[in-house]
C-alpha cells in the first residue's frame, strides 16, 4: 500500500496542510480510493468524466499545498489496482485449479516460454 505509506512519510507541515484541506490523511487517502473505485465501477459511463474531474481538483488541491498531487493521487490510485489484480489472480488461480494447475504454475510457465 505505497499510497498509505507515501502519506504518512510527509512532514508534519504537508500532513496538517493536508489535513486542512482535507480533514485529515486519512480523510484524503478514502476519497481517492473511492472515486478510483468509483472511476473503475463506472468506467464506460458518462459519470466517469465527473469522477475523473473530482480526482484532478484532489491533485490540484494537493499542489496547491506544494506536494506533487498527480504523483500522490497516482499511488493511492495504484493501491486500488493492486487490490483488483490480487482479487483476479486468486479468481484465475481458483479457476485453474479445477484444470489440475494454478496460477504460479502458469505464471512461471509463460515466463519461461514467452518471456510475459
Amino acid at each position: 500500500m505505497d499510497g498509505l505509506k507515501i502519506l504518512n512519510s510527509l512532514t508534519d507541515d504537508q500532513k496538517s496542510a493536508i489535513t486542512q484541506k482535507f480533514g485529515s490523511i486519512g480523510q484524503l487517502y478514502k476519497k481517492v480510493f473511492d472515486l478510483t473505485n468509483q472511476e473503475y465501477v463506472l468506467r464506460n459511463s458518462n459519470r466517469q468524466v465527473e469522477i475523473q474531474d473530482q480526482l484532478f481538483d484532489i491533485e490540484d488541491k494537493l499542489d496547491e499545498i506544494g506536494l506533487d498531487g498527480h504523483y500522490i493521487k497516482s499511488q493511492i490510485s495504484s493501491d486500488f489496482g493492486e487490490i483488483i489484480v490480487n482479487k483476479a489472480i486468486k479468481s484465475l488461480d481458483a479457476e485453474l485449479k479445477k484444470f489440475g494447475t494454478d496460477y504460479e504454475t502458469m505464471r512461471d510457465w509463460m515466463k519461461d516460454k514467452y518471456g510475459i
